[in-house]
């Protein structure tokens, strides 16, 4: 069962950005993070939601080519809040998007990762009342969009 407390998601967008820095910096990837100012609060389970931008970012710097950029940004949507992931990788066809939220789906090669990444995500973001969608990002790439519900 989730617990749900009140988070920052400025905070929380930061302290999973500084996590990946040295992973960020080793790749090569930029790692860039947007909050929109005056966000509310997210009535989630901390560690979940944390798991869940985390698989994200680490999704995308893998699919980044060196030089390439990450880009996490929250904005406010409606009643609730919008995270998005953007990488500069090769994107995912439309064809596998219903798909890559499957346990054990990858597009990755043998033994470079187990497919339970974007399930994670899934999981997580239904359990709160969300969606979680891929779109092309802004100049090439996948872009992850997660919207959260303010409150219950």
């Amino acid at each position: 069962a989730l617990s749900a407390t009140s988070v920052d998601v400025s905070d929380l967008v930061s302290r999973v950005a500084r996590g990946f820095l040295p992973q960020s910096q080793q790749l090569g990837v930029a790692l860039r993070t947007e909050v929109a100012p005056g966000l509310p609060s997210l009535l989630v389970d901390t560690t979940a939601c944390e798991q869940l931008l985390a698989n994200l970012v680490a999704n995308a710097l893998q699919a980044s080519p060196r030089g390439g950029e990450v880009r996490v940004a929250a904005s406010r949507r409606g009643n609730g809040v919008e995270l998005r992931v953007d990488d500069r990788g090769p994107g995912v066809p439309v064809a596998d998007r219903a798909r890559v939220f499957e346990p054990f789906f990858t597009t990755k090669p043998a033994g470079s990762g187990t497919g339970l990444g974007l399930a994670v995500v899934e999981a997580v973001v239904r359990a709160h009342g969300g969606r979680v969608e891929i779109e092309d990002a802004p100049g090439g790439g996948a872009s992850f969009v997660v919207w959260l519900p303010l409150g219950r």
